[in-house]
Order: C-alpha cells, then sequence, then structure tokens
C-alpha cells in the first residue's frame, strides 16, 4: 500500500493545492489497487478447524 502512504505524506507536508478535492484523489487511488471485475466482499469469513 505505498500509494497510501505516499498519499498521506504528500497530504501532511501540504503538498496538495488547497482546493484539490483529496476525496476524489483518494477514491481515485483505491480504484486502481482494487482487481479488475472485483466485486466487494460481502461474505463471512471462512471457518478455520
Amino acid at each position: 500500500m505505498t500509494v497510501a502512504h505516499g498519499l498521506v505524506d504528500l497530504e501532511l507536508a501540504g503538498r496538495f493545492q488547497p482546493d484539490a478535492d483529496l476525496g476524489a484523489v483518494w477514491a481515485a487511488a483505491l480504484r486502481r489497487l482494487a482487481p479488475a471485475n472485483s466485486a466487494p466482499n460481502t461474505s463471512a469469513p471462512e471457518e478455520q478447524p
């Protein structure tokens, strides 16, 4: 998750423009991390024996 670390560093350092839509930046980054054609995992975790 280096992208998350990088975005946090940029935010803390004030490197985004004041009018930047950070929600859109995060959403775009997370979309890129999600596997293609994946649906959210809403199932319960499998039980371990």
